[in-house]
């Protein structure tokens, strides 16, 4: 493969490709570009797949992969047609990146949201992880929001992996079967990722940053909290864990209401009867999974 950029790619076990979904991204998807070019490590493809962006998403996307040959951008349309309609068309997107790979040899895949910068020894870094333990299916790193110069927790959770930075062992990605076109796509993929005897882990002393901010820090929009609630019901969360889980943040701003916001969302659908959204199977796996974590807990 031709490296334009006169860097080290490397072949066999430390390859790996990128897929990125856009929509409407001329803000973020530069910086997010940058830094991919920038890597130690560069990845032997990376797919940008514009979901019918209606910005300068699409010329930005075009013009960095005219001068730079690993680089391949993608127009697409999600022909989809269902509740969970933002997920279902990342995971469509997602699909075309596939077919555009064609027959790309490669150890590691990574879904990279087009919000997302990260720093230059970043997919180095993470590889590293997945070398050191050959039982690590899918990884990531810990994710800031950007206010201005200032950066702020966004996900720091060791045990699961942010959506937006997913980043398989290609062996796990097949055995998942890759992203269920559902609610909560990448928590979907997480929990089939520990049902296939896979571990799951997010390393925080590798940092990725989210640009894409909505609010400010320390307010609460309700109706989020609401959607959040509605949403681990149709992904079929157990309703101990859920309970258990917005009692842990009822101190977080706003002190109370928000953690009752979110609790009414999933008793709402619940009573509402709306369908779980995930398999069956996962759904009797994550809720064994929360149940189990609860008594190690309370014990």
């Amino acid at each position: 493969m031709n490296n334009p950029e006169g860097k080290n790619i490397l072949s066999g076990k430390r390859n790996y490709v990128l897929i990125t979904p856009a929509y409407n991204e001329e803000a973020y998807l530069e910086k997010t570009i940058r830094s991919v070019i920038a890597q130690s490590l560069l990845p032997d493809r990376w797919v940008i797949v514009s979901d019918g962006s209606t910005d300068k998403t699409d010329e930005i996307a075009a013009f960095y992969a005219e001068k730079h040959q690993f680089i391949e951008f993608v127009p697409h349309k999600a022909k989809v047609n269902t509740e969970y309609g933002i997920a279902a068309r990342k995971v469509a997107a997602i699909e075309t990146g596939f077919k555009r790979l064609g027959d790309v040899e490669y150890q590691y895949f990574g879904n990279l949201d087009a919000d997302i910068s990260i720093g230059e020894d970043y997919y180095d870094s993470l590889i590293k992880k997945f070398e050191d333990n050959p039982k690590l299916g899918l990884g990531g790193s810990f994710i800031d929001n950007v206010y201005g110069n200032v950066n702020y927790p966004y996900f720091d959770n060791p045990l699961s992996v942010g959506g937006s930075i997913q980043f398989f062992r290609r062996q796990c990605w097949e055995d998942i079967g890759g992203y269920y076109p559902g609610a909560y796509e990448d928590s979907i993929a997480v929990t089939m990722a520990r049902m296939k005897g896979w571990e799951v882990q997010s390393f925080c002393d590798i940092r990725a940053y989210h640009h894409k901010c909505a609010g400010l820090p320390g307010r609460s929009n309700f109706r989020a909290k609401f959607h959040v609630g509605r949403m681990e019901h149709i992904m079929g969360d157990h309703i101990l864990w859920e309970a258990a889980r917005c009692a842990a943040d009822m101190f977080k701003k706003p002190v109370l209401l928000g953690s009752f916001v979110r609790f009414f969302g999933y008793t709402w659908s619940a009573l509402k009867g709306n369908a779980i959204g995930a398999p069956d199977d996962v759904v009797q796996y994550a809720r064994k999974e929360q149940l189990r974590r609860l008594k190690k807990f309370f014990r």
